[in-house]
C-alpha cells in the first residue's frame, strides 16, 4: 500500500455544535463562558463530510472521604489527672484531648489519632506520677509524725 493510497480522516472546520447547553432560558440569551451550576457540557464539531464529532469533558465531582471511628479524646480523664493528680501532665492531656476533637472535627484521622493517643498516655502518667506523690507525702508524714513526737506535757 502506497502513501498515495492511504485515506485521511477529513478534515475538521471549527464550526462549533453545542450540546447540551441552553442557548437562552426565559427570554435571556446565555452569556458566553457562564455556565450554570448542574449543565451537561459538550461541545461538538461539523466535520467537512457532515458528520458530527462530540467532544466531552470530564467535570470535577465532589469526593466523599469515608471517615473512621472517632477516637477518644480523653477529656473528662483528663480534666480528672489534671485537677487531681499531677497538674503539668494533666494540662497536656487537656491541651492534646482537645487537639484530638479538632483534628477529627477537620477531618485529619491521622493527627486525630496521633493526639488521642498523647492524650491517653500523659493522662496515664499523670495518674500515676500524682499517686506515687501523694503515697511518698503520706509515708514522709507519717515518718516525721512517728519520730518527731517529744514528751513535752503532762500526759507523755
Amino acid at each position: 500500500m502506497d502513501k498515495a493510497d492511504q485515506q485521511y480522516p477529513p478534515a475538521y472546520n471549527q464550526q462549533a455544535v453545542n450540546y447540551g447547553q441552553p442557548q437562552g432560558q426565559g427570554g435571556y440569551i446565555q452569556q458566553a463562558g457562564y455556565i450554570q451550576p448542574g449543565d451537561f457540557i459538550q461541545q461538538g464539531f461539523v466535520a467537512a463530510s457532515g458528520q458530527v464529532v462530540v467532544l466531552a469533558q470530564p467535570q470535577p465531582t465532589a469526593v466523599i472521604v469515608a471517615t473512621g471511628s472517632r477516637p477518644p479524646d480523653y477529656l473528662v480523664p483528663s480534666f480528672f489527672a489534671c485537677l487531681c493528680c499531677f497538674w503539668p501532665t494533666g494540662a497536656f492531656a487537656l491541651y492534646f484531648s482537645n487537639e484530638s476533637k479538632k483534628a477529627f472535627e477537620d477531618g485529619d484521622m491521622t493527627n486525630a489519632n496521633r493526639y488521642s493517643v498523647l492524650a491517653r498516655n500523659l493522662m496515664i502518667s499523670s495518674i500515676v506520677i500524682g499517686l506515687i506523690w501523694i503515697i511518698a507525702l503520706s509515708v514522709g508524714v507519717a515518718l516525721n509524725y512517728s519520730t518527731s513526737r517529744h514528751c513535752t506535757g503532762y500526759y507523755c
